[in-house]
């Protein structure tokens, strides 16, 4: 069995204010890591939802309980940290385990990907549609208007209620 590092988080604009920088850091990486064949991959429910039930150990995690233990790094097919991105030096550790590439390559080739830009808080309302909208229904907490007045998505510990 090869050895990865993945990285399953949900939404992009569920992720809380104080984190994006770091996120933009490790899709920046991710996409290097893609590049460059190296095992280390940053997946969305946005992007890959059949990801997240066919991951058994995903899958396993989520099974009763909320999106609360996302993000979950995962190493080699086992759960190595739950509701929060690694810090860098635990990637760096993890990363480095791959033994694909170097953490200094990984940043030393950053300056060669463009960075990736989250939703903003005022373009969340405008990106949803009840329609055709890949993550939520129509009942979608960012269309509900009880939700308007509230700073941003770290606030909503009610969401899944609505």
């Amino acid at each position: 069995m090869a050895n990865f590092l993945k990285i399953f988080y949900t939404l992009p604009y569920y992720v809380p204010t104080s984190q994006k920088n770091q996120y933009i850091q490790f899709l920046i990486f991710a996409d290097i890591a893609k590049r460059e064949g190296v095992n280390f991959e940053m997946i969305s429910f946005q992007n890959s939802p059949g990801r997240f039930l066919t991951e058994k150990v995903v899958f396993d995690a989520m099974y009763n309980t909320n999106d609360s233990i996302f993000p979950i790094t995962i190493l080699n097919g086992e759960i190595v940290k739950l509701s929060s991105l690694p810090t860098l030096k635990e990637f760096s550790e993890w990363f480095e385990s791959l033994h694909q590439m170097t953490i200094q390559e990984l940043i030393e080739k950053q300056k060669d990907v463009e960075v990736p830009e989250l939703l903003s808080e005022t373009e969340i309302p405008d990106s949803c549609s009840a329609s055709a909208c890949s993550s939520c229904q129509a009942s979608c907490g960012f269309r509900h208007s009880e939700l308007e007045d509230l700073d941003f998505v770290e606030d909503l510990p009610f969401l899944n209620e609505i």
